[in-house]
């Protein structure tokens, strides 16, 4: 190799490093992954945020690969999985509202009513999942004859807190039934209509 090796196929400039080249292809790995090898991944840093126990059962395992399943696409480092998913791990009165969201949607006129009205009808629904508690809400917008961005936000901040996230109804189904009408009650008790 030494024989070999000869400097003029070498370029005499500075390497470059990109580092967002370097996220991206970290992304495109981390959507690879299968859900089990991702959650194993993220737990050190969801344990490090309080997040989950030091020693997690296999039903919360679980959890964490559905709530994973949802974020995958968005993330470029496992460190993130703790800012993208603590929401869906936090107890329902722990997770954090954003203070602009709950200004903005939780002021309306009506907010409440409608509130109350997705809340009933996700408490009524025989098999809780995306496809029954997306008609919900439809069937909210339709009763009220307001249109979408009058309901799905205010439902949003209410089960999660936030402005943003991954698809509503999905969130909605993976979080569960009793989570999201606890979540649905504390948001109603801030509601100023």
């Amino acid at each position: 190799l030494v024989e070999k090796f000869d400097l003029d196929g070498i370029l005499n400039r500075s390497p470059i490093s990109d580092p967002e080249k370097l996220l991206w292809f970290n992304g495109q790995y981390i959507r690879q992954l299968s859900l089990p090898d991702l959650a194993t991944q993220t737990l050190p840093f969801l344990r490090e945020a309080g997040l989950v126990a030091d020693d997690p059962d296999a039903e919360t395992l679980d959890y964490i690969g559905r709530v994973l399943a949802l974020e995958q696409e968005r993330m470029k480092t496992v460190a993130e999985a703790p800012a993208l998913a603590d929401f869906f791990l936090l107890a329902d009165d722990e997770y954090l509202f954003d203070e602009k969201a709950v200004a903005k949607w939780f002021s309306g006129v009506g907010v409440g009513d409608r509130l109350r009205r997705v809340r009933a009808g996700f408490a009524d629904v025989e098999v809780f999942d995306k496809a029954a508690t997306e008609q919900v809400v439809r069937d909210t917008i339709a009763e009220f004859e307001v249109k979408g961005g009058e309901v799905i936000p205010p439902v949003r901040v209410a089960v999660s807190g936030r402005t943003t996230g991954p698809g509503l109804f999905e969130m909605i189904a993976v979080l569960g039934r009793e989570r999201c009408l606890r979540r649905l009650d504390r948001a109603l008790g801030m509601v100023e209509q």
